[in-house]
């Protein structure tokens, strides 16, 4: 019998996904998980190291931290437990706090995730660490012939004051404490923001579920400079493939292997 061609298929995504607002400041996007039980939840703020140049470190180092009632080691182990995982980064533009796993399970990681981020304590060991690690990356990237004409690119393209306005220099590298760099993260779930979710729950649970959980600001500010939504759709798209979720290298799969070696 003769085969039918293969004829593409345009992804409408005012009819393939469902946009809501939990309430004022947070707003949602929605697409059904309909092969499995796998969920994925990210958190969506539309800042970055253009704004803001210590959110990259700021991040790194939450992701080693624990808090007063949870270890470090203790956060991972539970998260392995309840088959879920987190991460956590910042972009040029864009920070992301992203949460996946076994359904049943978000409410429990939703707690642990923002229960870090909001009462993590300090450990100036790890921070003075991860900053040797970074100056010590940049004298090796000025060894490699590759990064130095990309470095050169970059300055081509975007000029000295964006160089300077987006780059630490090691100076305050050194300079940066553990309340600031906590601090610049935590900030962040006072600010308004997206959620982006692809799971099995209902629109309804997933409404419910954010309200009842995440635990943001009862009045979310707007960021002082942000970027246009138009993105928005082009983002949900990389976060809900068309077969399971993709899996990425976690905080807590990370802060485990350390704490291992």
């Amino acid at each position: 019998s003769e085969v039918t061609p293969i004829e593409p298929v345009f992804v409408d995504y005012q009819k393939e996904m469902a946009q809501f607002d939990v309430r004022d400041g947070i707003h949602v996007l929605y697409k059904k998980n309909e092969l499995n039980d796998i969920f994925t939840l990210n958190y969506v703020f539309d800042t970055g190291t253009e704004n803001d140049p210590t959110l990259a470190l700021a991040f790194n180092y939450l992701s080693y931290l624990g808090t007063g009632s949870m270890t470090a080691e203790q956060i991972a182990s539970e998260m392995y437990d309840i088959a879920c995982s987190f991460s956590m980064g910042a972009g040029s533009n864009q920070s992301t706090i992203s949460i996946s796993g076994l359904s049943e399970n978000m409410p429990r990681a939703m707690e642990i995730v923002e229960g870090l981020i909001a009462g993590a304590v300090a450990d100036e060991a790890i921070l003075e660490n991860l900053k040797q690690d970074l100056i010590k990356s940049r004298a090796d990237a000025k060894l490699n012939q590759s990064r130095n004409f990309a470095a050169l690119q970059r300055y081509m393209f975007y000029g000295e004051e964006y160089i300077k306005r987006t780059t630490l220099s090691n100076e305050a590298l050194s300079a940066l404490g553990s309340e600031e760099l906590i601090a610049a993260v935590r900030d962040l779930m006072n600010k308004q923001h997206e959620v982006l979710y692809y799971g099995p729950m209902s629109e309804e649970q997933v409404k419910a579920s954010i309200a009842e959980c995440h635990k943001a600001a009862e009045v979310l500010t707007p960021l002082e400079k942000s970027y246009p939504k138009s993105c928005s759709l082009t983002r949900a798209a990389s976060c809900w493939p068309s077969t399971t979720p993709t899996s990425s290298t976690t905080c807590s799969s990370r802060t485990a292997a350390s704490c291992s070696t």
